[in-house]
């Protein structure tokens, strides 16, 4: 359940972040934090870092491959 929800916030993040300039890389992140907590990782603990750079690890390459 939690991959799919994972999933889905992906998805809305990285609609957001499609077109992210250098000044809206905060609120990516932001936004980015909130759904790796919503899915219940603890943002004191080491798997939401790796949630929150997985997550960003993906829309950038999204990005890079939508152009």
């Amino acid at each position: 359940m939690n991959t799919i929800r994972l999933m889905t916030l992906i998805a809305a993040t990285a609609s957001v972040a499609a077109c992210a300039s250098p000044g809206q890389y905060a609120e990516q992140l932001t936004q980015e934090r909130r759904a790796c907590a919503a899915v219940g990782f603890d943002p004191g603990d080491s798997q939401f870092d790796q949630c929150v750079g997985n997550m960003d690890a993906s829309i950038t390459e999204a990005r890079r491959n939508n152009g």
